[in-house]
């Protein structure tokens, strides 16, 4: 019996959905005519208008295929039109600016003026665009702060890390000597490896505190009283506690300064492409947005250094970008940022004088972006995870030019000891042939010129 009802259940839910679908495709057969999207400049692999007026990018395809057919049942054909836009004002205050030139006006509906890029919180989106209608194309799980990767190899140089570092370094150094005098005081008597005299003795107590603390342990040095084999226990373990903490030191200023530097944005120059209101107010951490209104102009400036960072509106879109080899490939993702929004067009007309066809047509136009986006979107599965190459994981903690020049100094000064110690050994043999030439007899000293022609009559070479 439950069968039964459940099945004339099911029976009755299809009906009534399909007739609902009839009623809605015979609601908006008055369809707008002509659509057009007043673009100011983006991301050209999202949308690039050409001078031809042909479009490029993803968005034209999002917003233009099947929509005649899905929404006006193939009927009437809409021509949708993208326009430049090439005002330095932003979209926001265009809005309202070309719906104050229409007040008094009548309503045209078979045309709908729009503007793009319009940008937009989920929470914001009612008050934001409350007197417009918001049309999404795409929603971004969140921005990213772009760095050139050269500035990867521009990492902290080795001897200022170790400068920061000092005072646990002097701890260490004033703790063996401390350490090195009560050894040699309690094992001078009982080892003869301690010499007696305070200032000798305190050395070699350096020298075998500094051995033990290391845990190098070369054995010249071993302290043989109870006494000192106590200290030494103590010290042993201390001292390695110690020497962890300086180790540990070294690594935090420099991964701190390593990461913090390159995510911190503050006072920093960012370049954003007709979005800086937007972005200024959602997640402003104190830098300095520059705005461009086209791409070729910000990345110009990027390269030229004139900025230290670019927003990319969405992290994911960047490395898919990157993937398909759209992007450069000196970008890398200094910091990602979790703060989703979305992207879309903001509609000119007041929504009031829209009859229920008009408001259909637009929510039926909504729903058929997001089939657009599911059938010819981005695939994100294609994005190589190599390319996530944010800086805490691609930079080099010390800075590679530094440690490069340290090489080739020790080179050139391993050079000079060579040198030096060649020279200093000839000298010292010939020295040594010298003198013993004076101390030989005469005879002696004619056989050594036989088998020496080198050498001169007065023994010197």
């Amino acid at each position: 019996m439950c069968g039964i009802e459940m099945r004339w259940y099911r029976t009755i839910t299809s009906v009534i959905t399909l007739l609902t679908a009839c009623i809605a495709v015979q609601a908006i057969k008055n369809c707008p005519s002509n659509i057009t999207i007043n673009s100011k400049g983006y991301f050209e692999a999202y949308l690039k208008i050409l001078e031809n007026g042909s479009t490029s990018g993803i968005f034209p395809r999002l917003l233009t295929v099947n929509v005649s057919r899905v929404c006006c049942g193939g009927e009437q054909n809409i021509s949708i039109r993208f326009v430049n836009e090439t005002t330095r004002t932003s979209v926001r205050t265009l809005l309202y600016l070309e719906r104050e030139t229409r007040e008094g006006k009548p309503f045209d509906n078979t045309t709908l003026d729009f503007y793009f890029p319009a940008y937009t919180t989920t929470s914001e989106a009612t008050e934001v665009y409350k007197e417009f209608h918001f049309i999404e194309i795409v929603k971004s799980p969140g921005p990213a702060f772009i760095m050139l990767i050269d500035e990867l190899q521009e990492a902290p140089d080795p001897s200022v890390v170790l400068i920061e570092c000092w005072p646990i370094f002097v701890l260490l150094l004033v703790m063996a000597w401390v350490v090195g005098i009560i050894g040699w005081f309690l094992d001078r008597s009982k080892n003869e490896q301690f010499p007696e005299n305070f200032y000798r003795g305190s050395w070699v107590g350096f020298w075998w505190a500094v051995v033990t603390m290391t845990t190098v342990g070369y054995g010249d040095k071993a302290p043989k009283s109870f006494a000192a084999r106590v200290i030494t226990i103590l010290w042993m373990i201390t001292g390695t506690i110690v020497t962890s903490l300086f180790t540990a030191n070294v690594t935090t200023v420099l991964t701190t300064k390593n990461v913090a530097a390159l995510q911190n944005v503050l006072g920093q120059k960012v370049g954003v492409l007709n979005s800086k209101q937007f972005f200024q107010r959602e997640i402003n951490e104190g830098a300095s947005f520059i705005e461009y209104y086209d791409q070729e102009t910000m990345y110009t400036a990027f390269d030229n250094r004139k900025i230290s960072r670019i927003l990319a509106p969405n992290y994911l879109d960047h490395l898919y970008f990157a993937t398909k080899e759209h992007l450069a490939n000196n970008f890398v993702i200094a910091r990602v940022v979790k703060h989703p929004f979305s992207v879309g067009l903001g509609l000119v007309d007041d929504k009031k004088q829209f009859g229920e066809e008009m408001m259909e047509f637009l929510r039926c136009w909504e729903r058929q972006i997001i089939n657009n986006f599911e059938e010819d979107g981005l695939d994100y599965s294609v994005i190589d995870p190599s390319l996530y190459h944010t800086a805490e994981n691609a930079r080099s903690l010390l800075n590679q030019k530094s440690i490069l020049n340290l090489i080739y100094g020790l080179l050139v000064l391993l050079f000079i000891f060579l040198v030096t110690g060649s020279l200093w050994e000839f000298w010292k043999r010939s020295n040594a042939r010298a003198e013993k030439m004076t101390s030989m007899e005469p005879v002696e000293i004619e056989m050594t010129k036989r088998a020496s022609p080198t050498l001169s009559f007065d023994g010197k070479a």
